[in-house]
């Protein structure tokens, strides 16, 4: 079963469903909770030609053929009963509860970053010496090798081999893990709701293993990046504490979110068929969110983001909705 698009006028998906069933073509109307409908083919060798039809109305819904296609099914539903239970069934209002649109992979994210934000305490400056947040940052190195490291380098965390040093040990989990720690309610507020509303939809269309794919890759050269760049461009610094311990201090899931997001934002204007439909307030709010705090102005009233993961992870999201099939 193929998604040849979506309809916000419950009528108009009635009409064309009925012109498609009597031109041979069964298909299934979905009405969901915000009004729109989605329209499904059944027949794989069938869905080029019904994909035209759904444009062709599109372009003109209120055509006599489309507004006359309910009668002239029940017509001929009234001669071939099969064809009549057919519309019977594919003809079907379904209402999808939040917890039912939410998948496996959605709901572990959630729970994960909501138990290290506990753990952290919040991403509290004074926590950094907590397990939890030195079992999940990017850089974490105890005595005596952050001892070995500071008399190598001195001071400098902007030294690769001290950015890198977790990393070399064969701590790789440390490219992912950061995105579960968050500095704030607001903080960790703001990226699980924007995660749940983008991952949901991607986990629905194309699978839970597509989304943890998706999310896998965008954390991982999204952390990176923001973990190897200097302080001085806009990285993230590490920091050595009275204790010892050499740690970095930058998380959440905000890189994700913005691969998720330009994921769906290139999905639904490359592919009539995605189903994924942005609010045009919620594109514009993310990208002039995204580009002003890149601008020395953001730091001045308080904004200090992880710029780097939020631009990688975007581009990533962009560069896999661009070769993602159907």
């Amino acid at each position: 079963m193929r998604l040849i698009g979506v309809i916000n006028d419950s009528k108009q998906a009635q009409q064309l469903s009925a012109f498609l069933l009597t031109e041979g073509i069964e298909n299934r109307v979905d009405h969901s909770s915000d009004s729109k409908s989605e329209v499904w083919v059944k027949d794989e060798d069938k869905f080029k030609a019904a994909l035209e039809e759904f444009q062709r109305h599109q372009s003109n819904p209120n055509d006599a053929r489309y507004i006359s296609a309910i009668d002239s099914a029940i017509k001929l539903e009234k001669e071939k009963q099969r064809k009549a239970r057919a519309i019977q069934k594919n003809i079907v209002k379904v209402k999808h509860s939040n917890t039912q649109n939410t998948g496996p992979v959605v709901k572990t994210i959630i729970w994960l970053s909501i138990i290290v934000a506990v753990l952290t305490n919040f991403g509290d400056r004074n926590s950094l010496e907590k397990s939890a947040n030195r079992a999940l940052q990017f850089v974490a190195v105890d005595k005596p090798l952050s001892t070995e490291l500071t008399t190598q380098y001195g001071f400098n965390t902007d030294d690769l081999n001290v950015r890198l040093a977790s990393l070399k040990r064969g701590e790789f989990w440390r490219l992912v893990t950061p995105i579960f720690i968050h500095y704030g309610l607001m903080h960790v507020g703001f990226n699980l709701f924007m995660f749940w509303q983008f991952g949901r939809l991607i986990e629905r269309r194309y699978g839970s293993m597509w989304l943890a794919i998706l999310i896998l890759l965008c954390a991982v050269l999204s952390n990176f990046a923001q973990g190897v760049v200097p302080d001085r461009l806009g990285g993230s610094a590490a920091h050595y504490l009275q204790s010892g311990i050499l740690i970095s201090n930058f998380g959440g899931l905000s890189g994700v979110v913005f691969g998720l997001f330009g994921f769906i934002l290139i999905k639904q204007s490359i592919d009539a068929t995605s189903g994924f439909f942005l609010p045009q307030s919620t594109v514009t709010f993310l990208l002039v969110y995204m580009v002003f705090c890149m601008t020395p102005l953001a730091p001045q009233i308080g904004l200090h983001v992880a710029n780097w993961a939020h631009g990688i992870g975007f581009l990533m999201g962009c560069g896999l909705a661009l070769i993602k099939r159907q």
